[in-house]
């Protein structure tokens, strides 16, 4: 759902991430999430429902990452290249390199 200014698909995002050098760099794609998913609900309750569970996700992956890299967790820096992360948060996509 995340377009940019002037519609670009939210799939040219990971362009940046591809062109990097490799090393301790990860890029998630969260269906049906926006730039602001991070942030703020929408006080539509359709949509609310939406919001926490994408809300959910960035919040998962982003202690997830801050507990590998701020605290030096090894084990949470395995959790995140895992199959299994990505299988129990799904509909999502993380790449890392």
């Amino acid at each position: 759902e995340d377009v940019g200014l002037a519609g670009e698909p939210a799939e040219l995002r990971i362009e940046p991430f591809l062109g990097a050098p490799n090393g301790d760099k990860y890029h998630a794609m969260i269906e049906r999430a926006t730039h602001y998913s991070f942030a703020y609900e929408r006080p539509d309750p359709v949509k609310a429902v939406l919001d926490k569970w994408v809300h959910e996700r960035v919040k998962i992956l982003s202690l997830i990452y801050w507990d590998s890299y701020l605290k030096g967790l090894p084990e949470r820096r395995t959790l995140l290249e895992s199959e299994e992360l990505k299988s129990a948060l799904g509909e999502m996509n993380v790449v890392w390199k």
